[in-house]
């Protein structure tokens, strides 16, 4: 009886164990089945990272021997290979949407004359990578920091810096001074800054004030000439409205009264300084079209005159502005007539 049971237990001992380890896989056929499970690499998605991810920990994790026994080992480098290029691409199309669809340059959304065409059309950025405005289609790219987006055409590279404040988005290109801004934006930043004044024969005195003569022109080796200087003050100064800009169509007129008569003198500048012969009497604007605009002063960090040609404002956000002025600066300091 003793007997029987032990063979009886033996057999039942083996029953249980036997068949359990002849079906167990290996590691490594364990993981030769989950790389198989990935399927074509070339088929691979963005959605397959998870499994990529736990075929390629699986084999990390296999001794060297057990590693020589996976015979798709070369399959699971491609798929790491294909993987870590759609991360790439994944991360290079979500940085993208920050910056994809319509921009407008500032300028042109502004009444502000600008002497050459800065641009051509809303700047319309894609998904894809490409942009397209009124000239055609081309690449857009951002630098690795995210400081800078590059459009790329034909002639070459356009950088403009990315100024990120919080509240807009604007791309800047240093040298052109373009800006451009989002459409969904751009009404209400020149709303928040900008003041545009169309400008007629009856509302100019309120704006430019009446020629004022300040003193006179001297020659190369300073001596006092016959011929003086006036200067028209801003009346919207004190309001806390700086000029930014002119239309194209602006001009206003000056009646002046010579030696040889009045003359109706034509203006394209405001707030200019003016030369005439000593005694030359103006009278204040008579008539005036198109429009100036103004920015607030809280925006404005200094306000100088450059040199005898040009006049530029530096704003608190460390942007410049550039317009092209006359003053007299041997005559009549900038500093004490502000516009």
């Amino acid at each position: 009886m003793l007997v029987k049971r032990a063979l009886l237990s033996l057999m039942l001992f083996g029953s249980l164990t036997f068949p359990i380890s002849c079906g167990m896989e290996s590691d490594a056929e364990r993981v030769t089945d989950m790389i198989e499970a990935l399927g074509d690499p070339k088929d691979l998605t963005i959605a397959s990272e998870e499994a990529v991810t736990a075929a390629k920990t699986a084999y990390d994790t296999l001794l060297e021997p057990e590693r020589a026994e996976v015979p798709n080992a070369e399959k699971l480098e491609e798929a790491t290979a294909i993987m870590d290029g759609l991360r790439t691409e994944a991360m290079i199309i979500a940085s993208r949407q920050d910056y994809v669809g319509e921009w407008v340059e500032l300028s042109e959304e502004l009444p502000v004359f600008t002497p050459i065409v800065s641009w051509y059309g809303p700047l319309i950025l894609k998904e894809d990578g490409t942009y397209s405005s009124d000239r055609g289609e081309n690449v857009w790219t951002l630098t690795d920091d995210r400081t800078q987006l590059i459009l790329t055409n034909s002639q070459g590279k356009l950088v403009l810096d990315i100024l990120d404040d919080g509240e807009y988005t604007r791309l800047i290109h240093s040298g052109t001074r373009l800006c451009f801004l989002r459409r969904s934006q751009v009404d209400d930043y020149i709303d928040s800054r900008f003041v545009t004044k169309r400008v007629t024969g009856e509302n100019i005195r309120d704006i430019i004030g009446a020629p004022a003569y300040v003193g006179r022109i001297l020659d190369e080796k300073d001596r006092p000439t016959n011929e003086g200087v006036w200067i028209q003050e801003s009346l919207v100064y004190g309001d806390g409205l700086v000029y930014y800009g002119r239309s194209e169509n602006f001009s206003y007129t000056l009646r002046e009264y010579t030696a040889t008569g009045p003359v109706e003198r034509e203006l394209f500048y405001p707030f200019d300084s003016l030369t005439a012969p000593l005694n030359t009497r103006f009278d204040p604007a008579s008539s005036a079209k198109g429009s100036l605009t103004f920015i607030r002063e809280e925006f404005v960090e200094e306000n100088v005159m450059t040199d005898s040609r040009t006049r530029t404002l530096r704003f608190t956000d460390g942007t410049s502005h550039t317009t092209s002025q006359n003053w007299y600066g041997d005559v009549v300091p900038y500093d004490d007539h502000h516009y």
